[in-house]
């Protein structure tokens, strides 16, 4: 009945107690009730929200596997599609997506091309992007770089936000550490 009369405060309420019951240790019963959370859920934003605590969950339960499948379909709710196994030339793909962008632009310019956003929608698809970039450096090499690289580009198409910055620093190690790119990471 509370969920009719006042569902702001039925959400809220039960999101805080999911999180408790998470920080308690109680994880089964919190992704339930995460679960059922999702289920009750009106906007693409209170959907983000829950997925980003459990993809947190997952992570930090080193369950790297769920967290990339979950952070596969909550980013589906803003139209990006990751592959379910990305290859070498996915990435490359990527990788050459991102130097097209950047090719008829100068470095002294850049604070031009990369503007902050604040827009609700963009910050809630970075914080999809970090736990999955970090389950999937756990997990799939050709998985941590695509999600950098599909970041980077989502980034210069809409805005960096706060969330943004580890993967500028993700992207540098993919240039220099697997392609011995120092000059054009840096």
């Amino acid at each position: 009945q509370c969920w009719k009369i006042n569902y702001s405060l039925a959400f809220a309420l039960h999101r805080e107690g999911a999180e408790c019951e998470y920080l308690l240790g109680l994880h089964e019963l919190a992704e339930k009730h995460f679960g059922e959370l999702l289920q009750r859920a009106n906007t693409k934003l209170e959907m983000e929200d829950i997925y980003r605590i459990i993809l947190t969950l997952y992570v930090n339960l080193n369950q790297n596997k769920k967290c990339s499948l979950l952070a596969s379909n909550a980013l589906k709710l803003f139209d990006i599609s990751l592959p379910e196994k990305p290859k070498a030339y996915h990435v490359l793909l990527k990788l050459l997506a991102i130097f097209f962008q950047l090719k008829f632009k100068k470095i002294k310019n850049l604070d031009k091309y990369l503007v902050k956003t604040d827009d609700p929608i963009q910050l809630a698809i970075t914080r999809v992007f970090e736990p999955a970039f970090t389950a999937a450096y756990h997990e799939d090499p050709f998985a941590f770089a695509y999600i950098i690289c599909q970041e980077i580009l989502t980034s210069m198409k809409y805005g960096y936000t706060d969330y943004t910055l580890t993967a500028y620093n993700g992207f540098f190690s993919i240039l220099a550490q697997q392609f011995k790119m120092w000059k054009t990471a840096y």
